[in-house]
């Protein structure tokens, strides 16, 4: 991103993350580009370490064309590169990329109706439930999910 807190936020999840890994578990992070450490930066920093099988899990909540093409291709890139260039490291190098992070749905729309309750000052404990809202049959008005707690908010 071109915005510095952006940018320092990706870094700051990374390290909360390196603190809740596991202890087998080198994390590290990386830009597609603009801000450093690129992809190749961060795949050439493990190598650096001896760690050979890296996971990249891409930061987006899409499987859109960055997601599905350039970080691919950046990899693809880094990795040719890098193995071009020797090492024994590189040599049994093996980069694999898991889906992004919203690619989970279930996961996804549990934490949009927390923030939801959250912003509405609706506390869990106390008996906010944060599944979906029950559709009236044949109510076309009734909307599931957040926008359901959204609506019965503005139905108060």
């Amino acid at each position: 991103s071109k915005r510095a807190s952006s940018n320092s936020r990706l870094e700051i999840l990374a390290g909360i993350y390196a603190e809740k890994a596991a202890d087998h578990h080198v994390i590290k992070f990386a830009h597609m580009e603009i801000a450093p450490p690129s992809i190749e930066d961060g795949i050439r920093a493990f190598c650096d370490e001896g760690i050979t099988d890296v996971v990249c899990h891409p930061y987006f909540l899409s499987p859109g064309r960055h997601v599905l093409e350039d970080i691919p291709d950046l990899i693809e890139d880094a990795v040719t590169t890098m193995k071009s260039s020797g090492g024994a490291a590189v040599a049994d190098l093996n980069v694999r990329t898991t889906e992004p992070v919203g690619s989970n749905m279930e996961l996804m729309v549990g934490l949009i109706s927390k923030m939801v309750g959250e912003t509405l000052g609706e506390d869990e404990d106390e008996g906010y439930d944060p599944g979906f809202v029950k559709k009236k049959s044949r109510d076309m008005g009734a909307l599931g999910g957040f926008f359901g707690e959204v609506q019965r908010m503005v139905d108060e």
